[in-house]
């Protein structure tokens, strides 16, 4: 069965002020970095780590290319966060991959260098700039919308994107806590996560340590690029308590 969702916002529907946000964290290797939420100037380096996870295809289900307006309809339709570095990227030579990415969690793999920009301006960050520590890069995100519409609405997914320049750095484990944070304080009671490629052991262990439980298996359910058809589990987290638990 296939859904229709209407597109919108919780935290701006719902007027949800999230105090912790934004909140800073030290990535592995001692560069400063922020969890917030997506911003106009977050847009383009956004959209082009999700269009190299599709040119990548064993990630996310869709075939690519994405547009800009099919970027912002799917993966801007609800809320996002944003993981922003204040520190100059690392070298191409210090190129490795993260444990999560891509939709419920999978790694993007090893990618083309992603070119960011300036989470305040929008601008396009150049060389110079982003040696300026003044200069914030984004280099991961995530997105948090219902996973059924109507009466199952408040179980939700989520969708991940870290930069290729920036795994092993703690990218997508701070972007996987925030969301089992932020998630049931925008009124969900769950999340599921839809398919998460069975070769990709890292996502599946970072998920299995913040509380996600596999529920199912479907076999063959990917046809990734370079490995052909994949089997795909299914994981899923109650939040019933979590709420309370939050500093909203």
């Amino acid at each position: 069965m296939a859904y229709v969702i209407e597109s919108g916002s919780r935290a701006a529907s719902s007027g949800v002020r999230l105090n912790f946000l934004p909140a800073a964290l030290t990535l592995s290797g001692g560069a400063e970095a922020e969890v917030d939420w997506f911003a106009p100037g977050d847009f383009d380096a956004v959209h082009k780590m999700f269009s190299y996870a599709l040119e990548e295809g064993n990630s996310f289900p869709q075939e690519g290319p994405v547009d800009a307006a099919g970027f912002r309809a799917y993966f801007l339709s609800h809320d996002v966060l944003v993981c922003r570095v204040k520190t100059k990227r690392p070298s191409k030579e210090n190129e490795s991959a993260d444990g999560a990415a891509g939709p419920d969690g999978v790694p993007l793999g090893e990618m083309a260098v992603v070119t960011s920009t300036s989470a305040e301006t929008g601008a396009p960050v150049g060389e110079k700039a982003a040696e300026s520590a003044e200069m914030k890069t984004t280099i991961g995100a995530v997105y948090i919308k219902p996973n059924f519409p109507g009466r199952c609405s408040h179980i939700c997914n989520g969708g991940f994107l870290v930069d290729p320049l920036w795994r092993r750095k703690g990218v997508g484990s701070a972007l996987g806590e925030y969301f089992v944070r932020v998630a049931p304080l925008l009124g969900y009671r769950a999340a599921f996560f839809n398919l998460v490629f069975a070769q990709n052991t890292a996502s599946m262990r970072l998920w299995e340590k913040l509380g996600f439980k596999k529920i199912g298996l479907i076999p063959r359910a990917g046809r990734l690029k370079g490995l052909g058809f994949v089997d795909a589990w299914q994981y899923h987290m109650e939040f019933e308590g979590e709420k309370e638990k939050g500093d909203a």
